[in-house]
């Protein structure tokens, strides 16, 4: 079972390095897909870091600040955050849904936690 977690503003999230390439698990074909998966959570209009008006156009594989495991999956702009070159801490909107998953298993998916 996956695990979501809501985070408040003032939230900061860091792109994990080296994920660039991973796939999500089973059947989706995007990070997207997977992330709405359940039917209950939504994909926001515009990337989930505060003050940025770009397009949600994936999901960036991000750490977040104060959990000291984890990868999670947040809706960002591939424009400026969701980017391998992209490594600071970066401050997300109030209510951004933030969904877990784990390392990658021997066939180069992640595994959901």
């Amino acid at each position: 079972m996956s695990s979501e977690l809501r985070l408040r503003d003032g939230s900061f999230v860091r792109n994990v390095p080296g994920t660039g390439d991973q796939r999500p698990p089973g059947r989706y074909v995007s990070w997207k897909q997977h992330y709405l998966r359940s039917g209950e959570r939504q994909w926001p209009r515009h990337c989930s870091i505060s003050n940025c008006k770009e397009r949600a156009d994936g999901g960036g594989h991000v750490q977040i600040k104060g959990h000291r495991n984890g990868v999670y999956i947040v809706p960002m702009c591939d424009k400026k955050h969701n980017t391998a070159q992209n490594m600071e801490w970066l401050r997300v909107k109030q209510g951004t849904a933030a969904l877990r998953v784990d390392n990658v298993d021997e066939n180069g998916w992640c595994v959901i936690v």
